[in-house]
């Protein structure tokens, strides 16, 4: 299979192989799991949003809690005024 290769360096070209692709196993985690906080973080501050506009009596349209007809963009001050937590 190798030829007249010597057996040091097959090892050698195996071990590197291995080790090249352990570095890329780590940083496809690293992604994937820099991907999914990314997600969840937002998926938890829709939640978050979207239950503070409904304690208030409110309900969420196009981003916005409309409470009695009147439509409030939620950013975090009025997020921390009307539901602090």
């Amino acid at each position: 299979m190798y030829g007249s290769v010597p057996w040091e360096v097959r090892s050698m070209k195996e071990a590197a192989g291995e080790a090249n692709m352990t570095v890329i196993t780590i940083v496809l985690i690293a992604i994937v799991l820099g991907l999914g906080t990314i997600i969840v973080t937002r998926v938890l501050n829709s939640s978050r949003n979207s239950s503070c506009c409904t304690s208030v009596g409110g309900t969420v349209e196009n981003g916005n809690c409309v409470v009695n007809g009147n439509a409030t963009r939620m950013t975090n001050a009025w997020l921390n005024r009307n539901c602090p937590e």
